[in-house]
């Protein structure tokens, strides 16, 4: 629950990290979208691999009752959006005009 108070420290941590270093995290990983979209698939296999614990922590509010169904959609939604990039940028236009856009 973004609004749990047990939660809000690690949100706003979230916040202002991807605020100040993700345009440029996301600025060198798309130079390279082979290299990035490479990258993104270890990430979502290590997080499918290693999930955070205080997904399964009962004291902390959660919007489901049932965590474990729960992080298993959002890595079906993470590999899904995953491919869906990764079709994006396989046509060559969409590619090239990223590319010239950068």
């Amino acid at each position: 629950m973004p609004n749990a108070p047990q939660l809000e420290t690690a949100a706003t941590a979230m916040r202002d990290f991807n605020a100040l270093a993700g345009p440029i995290i996301n600025g060198y990983a798309f130079c390279n979208l082979t290299m990035q979209q490479a990258t993104l698939s270890r990430a979502t296999a290590w997080v499918e691999a290693n999930p955070y614990e205080a997904v399964f922590k009962e004291r902390l509010p959660a919007r489901t009752t049932n965590r474990a169904a729960a992080l298993a959609e959002a890595i079906k939604i993470a590999k899904a959006s995953a491919a869906n990039e990764r079709a994006y940028f396989n046509d060559a236009t969409n590619a090239s005009q990223f590319a010239a856009a950068r």
